[in-house]
């Protein structure tokens, strides 16, 4: 019988990403799930594997992390962290923000509103939908001293 390597997640405590569970995929197959200021633990065999973590909306949007290249020696163990990106909505919301502002000078108030939804509503497109894995959320390898 062959020892096992463990993996040990942990996704970070924030109201950002309060609701959302989080996927863990090693070398592409979905092994469990990981939910909001909690850690798992994940027995995989020893040798070369990827990991990668993807939001619940991934399916959707596309948010995935990067890959991470790990080797597990039988017995080892390695500890990570996943959860967002702290700030990522700011670039997408910039703009709309600023045009919403500038759109509040209209005479019309129906033109106001009708703009500045549209406004935001780009700007969520722009956040969810241009952006690159690792921009939104995030994983990271961990020491164990690190651990709370």
């Amino acid at each position: 019988m062959t020892e096992e390597a463990t993996i040990k997640i942990r996704k970070r405590r924030n109201l950002t990403d309060f609701f959302l569970k989080f996927h863990l995929f090693i070398d592409g197959k979905e092994i469990g799930t990981i939910c909001n200021g909690k850690e798992e633990l994940f027995r995989v065999s020893p040798g070369g594997h990827s990991i990668s973590i993807l939001s619940s909306w991934g399916g959707f949007f596309g948010h995935r992390t990067k890959k991470i290249d790990i080797t597990l020696a039988p017995s080892d163990s390695k500890s990570f962290e996943c959860g967002t990106v702290p700030w990522n909505w700011l670039p997408g919301m910039i703009v709309p923000v600023l045009l919403c502002i500038f759109l509040c000078s209209l005479n019309s108030q129906w033109l106001r509103v009708t703009l500045a939804f549209t406004m935001l509503g780009a700007g969520f497109v722009v956040l969810f939908v241009d952006s690159k894995p690792g921009s939104v959320y995030y994983l990271k390898e961990i020491h164990d001293s690190q651990l709370p």
